[in-house]
């Protein structure tokens, strides 16, 4: 059975794009990092990862660390364990 006709008698009730996403601040598009770290294809986040995880807290801004860092090295972690 193909996609297609699995689907085929479902009603679409919603549809939140990629670019919706990135637009309202769900998602974060992080391709550029993403693709030096070896990812091949479009790479976001969520919102809460890039809060959570990415974002250094005021006191981890003083001990030297940034955005660029912390991203650089979660796609580095994540690129490693995908080859």
């Amino acid at each position: 059975m193909s996609n297609e006709d699995f689907f085929s008698d479902f009603e679409v009730i919603s549809r939140y794009s990629r670019k919706q996403a990135i637009e309202d601040g769900v998602l974060i598009d992080v391709t550029e990092m993403a693709k030096e770290a070896g990812f091949k294809w479009n790479t976001c986040i969520t919102s809460t990862l890039w809060n959570e995880y990415i974002k250094p807290s005021e006191e981890l801004e003083k001990q030297g660390q940034s955005i660029e860092g912390r991203l650089c090295a979660e796609c580095f972690e994540s690129g490693s364990s995908e080859k």
